[in-house]
C-alpha cells in the first residue's frame, strides 16, 4: 500500500526507478502464487524505509527479540500485525 512519497526531485537517483514503478505495481506482480490474503488473514503492515546513507543506499531492518515465542531473533521490517488501537496501516 503506497501512502505517500516525496516529489521525484527530492529522491536520490538510485531510488527513482522504484518510485516510477509504484503506480503500476499490482499485488499479483509481487506474489503471483499468493495474490490476495487468504480468508481470515490478520491485517498487518510493514515499513520499508530506504535512505541515502554515507556508504550508499540503505534499508532499515530490525532484529526480533530473542525472547519472543514466534520468530525469535529473526531479521524483519518494522511493523507487523495491526493492533485494535492502530488507526490505519501507516500507524501499524
Amino acid at each position: 500500500m503506497r501512502t505517500d512519497r516525496p516529489a521525484d526531485a527530492s529522491l536520490p537517483a538510485w531510488l527513482r526507478p522504484l518510485a516510477d514503478l509504484l503506480d503500476s505495481i499490482e499485488a499479483e506482480h509481487l506474489a503471483p502464487r499468493f495474490p490476495h490474503p487468504p480468508a481470515g488473514a490478520r491485517p498487518a503492515a510493514v515499513l520499508m524505509l530506504f535512505a541515502d546513507g554515507d556508504r550508499g543506499p540503505e534499508l532499515l531492518l530490525t532484529e526480533r527479540a530473542a525472547t519472543l515465542r514466534n520468530h525469535a531473533g529473526q531479521i524483519s521490517f518494522p511493523g507487523g500485525r495491526r493492533d485494535d488501537t492502530d488507526r490505519d496501516a501507516v500507524h501499524t
